[in-house]
């Protein structure tokens, strides 16, 4: 109960504390104690991710991608609108099955 009462008062020392006692009760009482085991363990961690200075991140080198802007291909685009929620591309030529 008490355990329960730390956790919904978000008590991380007191949580500690009652796990620690159930974990010792339940191996007395030759019971599964993994799940708090587990839970102790997140605790722990939590402790130790929020005891850690910041350390500065080094900058990370951006890629640039080059965007061809003249296309080799003899096809553009005439206009674009939408019917029936679907797009619709018009091209200023035909476009067969050969070139798709």
């Amino acid at each position: 109960m008490s355990y329960l009462r730390a956790v919904l008062s978000s008590d991380i020392k007191k949580e500690e504390k009652y796990l620690k006692e159930l974990i010792f009760v339940g191996k007395k009482l030759q019971y599964n104690t993994t799940k708090y085991q587990n839970e102790l363990k997140k605790i722990n961690t939590k402790k130790t991710s929020a005891k850690k200075p910041n350390l500065k991140k080094s900058p990370r080198k951006k890629t640039v991608r080059k965007i061809q802007k003249y296309s080799k291909s003899s096809y553009s685009i005439k206009s674009v609108y939408t019917k029936n929620n679907t797009i619709v591309i018009l091209f200023n030529k035909n476009i067969t099955n050969k070139y798709c």
